[in-house]
């Protein structure tokens, strides 16, 4: 069916919103559906997508029975004039050779002008069943690579089997939630789009993002609606999401399980609510969720794994358990290793979300240090430190070393992105250990370790700590424990204690 056609504004991109590609098989009306499944989801779809967008939503398909005929040209002519490709697969899409068509041409016509806006995709997976990678080698090249793009209307059940998302067969709820986080989604692709093009243009053409695996890990029942708009938010922006199964029943497995999915993974995030959630058969009855966060830590501390944990302000703990375990996250630096917690509502972390994943897939690009003049140490210190550091700052001046403090004032995008440039050309870091805690030392570690973990690969940076005033019990741990790279300036600074990192400088500035 050819769409009809219809007055470009307000939305000017292109004449029509999305084209449905499906199978004829999967709408077939049955006595307890007159309408079929595919019927029933574009008039939800176009429901909800309206919503969002505040106009009409267009969407078309074709909705002929088809033989042998020829390839409807048709079809294929109003591609170009059509933002994007809903494609409903199911193992009879895979099978036909039409669909794979529909499928083929819009890609091919999608890719003169960009397939992907931003990191969104403009070629959109709804997914009746899981994919085999048999079927997946089927679809054209742009979509085999990640078998995690697309929204599941499935669920499973007994095991292995599953069950198509149907009001029809019981789980109309999680049907229409799906349907609500699609065109969610869609919207905010054509709002880019919108924004984008001129009137009359096409959309602009986008690069591919770099691939990108994070771990969402699974969590308790109260938060289980949050992840699944969460995982449907990250595949649409282009992002390998794990587990992809349910995790293993007994703890050993899971943990194994969990240490292997986070290898994988460039960054992990965590979802902590008023439940507890479902305890693997193990030694300590922990929740997966503590397990989890568990397996986090040490991959974080191994490697710099970045993490992010939300947990809403003003949740209570159904169980004695879980309000442990979120004290004890609130209080502990430990728990909290190598991540940022988000005590915000969901909007919050999912900015929090989209700025971690940007700078993961956009490094900073390395800036060489300029010797004598460019700052080749980062003085990493709390604000309350300033004055005390001029002591250091000063005698690194007269050793041909300049020192750079942290940025301390302004918006928090641009603190970070400042203080990152400085770590990127720095030769080395010397963290100040004064008026800073032990939870500020812990927590700073953490930082550092993750973001030295995000650099361009050149080299080791040296980390220095140099201890300050006032003494604390820890900072006599460290020293009675010959912590490595070690300055302790309490008491007044004594400069031959410099020596070893004015030699780390000294040679980082002859290589240069």
């Amino acid at each position: 069916m050819q769409p009809a056609p219809r007055d470009r504004s307000p939305w000017t991109a292109f004449e029509q919103h999305a084209f449905i590609s499906y199978a004829h098989v999967d709408n077939l009306t049955t006595p307890d559906d007159n309408r079929g499944w595919v019927t029933r989801f574009q008039q939800q779809l176009a429901s909800y997508l309206s919503s969002e967008i505040a106009t009409e939503a267009r969407l078309w398909r074709d909705d002929r029975l088809r033989g042998n005929e020829v390839f409807g040209n048709e079809i294929v002519s109003q591609f170009p004039k059509t933002a994007l490709l809903i494609a409903v697969m199911s193992p009879r899409y895979i099978e036909s050779d039409w669909c794979l068509r529909e499928l083929t041409e819009f890609c091919a016509a999608a890719e003169r002008t960009g397939i992907f806006v931003d990191d969104k995709t403009r070629v959109v997976r709804v997914l009746l069943k899981p994919m085999s990678e048999e079927q997946r080698a089927r679809l054209p090249p742009a979509l085999r690579a990640d078998e995690s793009l697309g929204y599941p209307f499935f669920e499973e059940v007994e095991g292995k089997r599953t069950l198509r998302l149907d009001p029809t067969l019981g789980n109309g709820e999680a049907y229409r939630r799906s349907v609500m986080f699609l065109a969610e989604d869609l919207a905010e692709v054509i709002s880019r789009l919108d924004r984008s093009a001129p009137a009359g243009a096409e959309a602009p053409a986008a690069a591919t993002p770099p691939p990108l695996t994070v771990f969402l890990a699974e969590c308790g029942a109260d938060r289980r609606d949050d992840r699944e708009r969460l995982r449907a938010e990250l595949k649409a922006h282009l992002v390998q999401v794990l587990p992809e199964q349910r995790l293993p029943e007994v703890q050993d497995e899971f943990v194994a399980q969990v240490d292997r999915l986070l290898e994988r993974c460039q960054l992990a995030i965590h979802l902590v609510g008023a439940s507890y959630g479902n305890v693997p058969d193990g030694p300590g009855m922990k929740s997966g969720v503590v397990l989890q966060n568990e397996c986090a830590i040490r991959r974080s501390r191994a490697t710099g794994l970045p993490r992010l944990i939300w947990l809403p302000e003003g949740t209570v703990p159904t169980v004695e358990p879980q309000a442990q375990f979120i004290a004890a996250l609130k209080a502990s630096a430990e728990l909290q290793t190598g991540a940022d917690l988000i005590t915000g509502p969901l909007q919050v972390f999912k900015t929090a979300m989209h700025a971690s994943i940007a700078r993961l897939r956009q490094p900073p690009a390395a800036s060489p240090v300029d010797a004598p003049d460019a700052a080749a140490v980062y003085l990493l210190c709390d604000e309350k430190d300033r004055k005390a550091t001029v002591p250091l700052r000063k005698l690194l001046r007269e050793k041909g070393f300049e020192a750079a403090l942290p940025a301390f004032e302004g918006d928090a995008a641009a603190v970070r992105e400042a203080n990152q440039r400085l770590l990127v050309g720095c030769a080395a870091v010397l963290l100040f250990y004064g008026a800073g805690g032990e939870a500020w030392k812990r927590s700073t570690d953490n930082e550092l370790r993750k973001q030295l973990a995000m650099r361009p690969s050149g080299g080791e940076t040296p980390v220095w700590t140099a201890l300050g005033d006032p003494t604390t019990a820890h900072k006599d741990d460290l020293v009675d424990m010959d912590e490595p790279r070690l300055i302790d300036a309490r008491g007044g600074l004594v400069a031959e204690r410099l020596g070893p990192l004015l030699q780390t400088l000294a040679t980082a500035r002859a290589t240069r």
